[in-house]
């Protein structure tokens, strides 16, 4: 199970790096939160 998480995490992570690379203002949008705030 842990290395389920670990997986998801991971392409989280990679999603959120295209989203930022690509479309730079998409964590500005409503509904959508900083994970570093977190």
């Amino acid at each position: 199970m842990l290395e389920t998480v670990d997986k998801l995490t991971d392409r989280i992570e990679t999603l959120e790096s295209l989203l930022d690379a690509d479309h730079s203002d998409w964590r500005a949008k409503p509904g959508r939160s900083n994970r570093e705030e977190e």
